[in-house]
C-alpha cells in the first residue's frame, strides 16, 4: 500500500491502525474530515512523508506518528487529544493548535533532533518526554504545567540550565536529566517539592547539589552516576527522610560522603577513584553497598561501622550482579 484510499464515505470510522506499513507514502486528505475518528496510529511507517494538514475530528484522543522519520509537520488538532506521540520524526515545531488542546496528557518528542525550543502546551500535561532533542533551556513558563508528573530530558546535549521555578511543579514525581553534558548546576529549591520521587542527574557537569535538596521530602531515588565534576554531597542529604537508593558510580572527583540518611538501603559507588572517606551512622539500614575500585577508600572503619551485617563490595573481583536492587515500580 502506497497511500490510504479515499475514506470520505466512512463517516463513522473511529479507529485506524497502519503501524509499520513501510510502503505507505501518503495519508489521504479525507482522513481530516472523519468526524468520529478517535485513534490514528501510523507508528513505524518509515517512508511516510505526507500527512493531512489538520484533523478535524473533535473526538480524536490518540495520534501516533512515532518513528515516521520523514514526517516534518504535525497536523493541526481540534479535538480532545490525550496522547501525541511524535518521537523519532523530523518535525521542527508543534502546531499552534496544540496549546489550545486542554486534555493532552502525554507528549513524546524523544529523538526529534530538529526540536530546539521547549514546547508550549496545555497546563494539564502529565508526561512530557523530550529525550535526544536539542533544546537549550527550560523556560520559566514551565511553572504553569501544574499537573506534570514526569519530565524526561535525558541526552539533551545542548541543555544548559533549569529555572528555579521548577520547584513549583507540585505533581512532579520523576525528573530525568541524565547525560546533559552542558548542565552545570541544579537550581535552588525555593519551596518544598513533596511529590518528587526520582531525580536522575547522571552524566551532567554539576559540581554540587544545593543544600535546599532537603526540601525533596519524598525523594526515593537519586542517581548521580558519571558526574565527573562532583566533589561532594551536601550535608543536608541526611535530612531526606525516605531516600532509599543512591547511585554514584564513576564519579571520579568525589572525595567524600557526608552522613547519609538512615532510610538509605542501597548505595552504589563503583569506580569512585578519588573517594577517601564516608560516614555511616549506627542507625543505618543498608542491605547493599558496592565500592568496587574505590582504591583510596579506607575499608576497615567502614566494615566496623556496618558490623558485617550487609554485603560490602570493594573490588572488581566481587560481582554485584547477584545482589542487584529489586525492580522499582514507582510509576504505573
Amino acid at each position: 500500500m502506497l497511500e490510504i484510499p479515499d475514506l470520505s464515505r466512512a463517516k463513522k470510522l473511529e479507529y485506524i491502525d497502519l503501524s509499520f506499513c513501510e510502503s505507505l507514502l501518503e495519508v489521504h486528505s479525507s482522513i481530516q474530515h472523519l468526524e468520529k475518528l478517535e485513534i490514528l496510529i501510523l507508528s513505524g511507517c518509515k517512508n511516510l512523508g505526507i500527512v493531512p494538514k489538520r484533523i478535524e475530528s473533535k473526538f480524536l484522543r490518540i495520534l501516533d506518528l512515532s518513528h515516521c522519520k520523514k514526517v516534518r509537520k504535525c497536523p493541526e488538532i481540534s479535538g480532545y487529544l490525550e496522547e501525541l506521540m511524535l518521537q523519532g520524526t523530523a518535525i521542527e515545531e508543534l502546531p499552534q493548535s496544540i496549546s489550545k488542546v486542554k486534555e493532552i496528557r502525554i507528549l513524546d518528542l524523544s529523538g526529534c533532533s530538529n526540536i530546539t525550543k521547549f514546547p508550549q502546551i496545555s497546563g494539564n500535561i502529565k508526561q512530557l518526554r523530550l529525550l535526544w532533542t536539542v533544546i537549550e533551556e527550560v523556560p520559566s513558563s514551565i511553572e504553569f504545567l501544574a499537573t506534570l508528573g514526569v519530565l524526561e530530558m535525558n541526552f539533551c546535549e545542548q541543555l544548559s540550565s533549569l529555572p528555579t521555578c521548577i520547584c513549583k511543579l507540585k505533581c512532579l514525581e520523576r525528573l530525568e536529566l541524565s547525560y546533559c553534558p552542558k548542565l552545570e548546576s541544579f537550581p535552588e529549591i525555593l519551596e518544598p517539592m513533596e511529590s518528587l520521587k526520582c531525580l536522575d542527574l547522571s552524566g551532567t557537569a554539576i559540581k554540587e547539589l544545593p543544600s535546599s535538596i532537603k526540601f525533596l521530602s519524598c525523594l526515593y531515588m537519586l542517581q548521580l552516576n558519571r558526574c565527573d565534576n562532583l566533589v561532594s554531597l551536601p550535608s543536608f542529604i541526611e535530612k531526606l527522610p525516605v531516600l532509599k537508593y543512591l547511585k554514584l558510580n564513576y564519579c571520579k572527583s568525589l572525595l567524600s560522603l557526608p552522613e547519609l540518611p538512615p532510610s538509605l538501603e542501597f548505595l552504589e559507588a563503583v569506580g569512585c577513584e578519588s573517594l577517601e572517606t564516608l560516614s555511616i551512622g549506627k542507625e543505618s539500614n543498608f542491605w547493599y553497598l558496592n565500592f568496587a575500585n574505590c582504591f583510596k577508600l579506607d575499608q576497615k572503619p567502614l566494615l566496623a561501622d556496618t558490623q558485617l551485617k550487609i554485603q560490602v563490595t570493594f573490588s572488581s573481583s566481587s560481582s554485584s550482579s547477584s545482589c542487584s536492587p529489586p525492580p522499582l515500580s514507582l510509576y504505573t
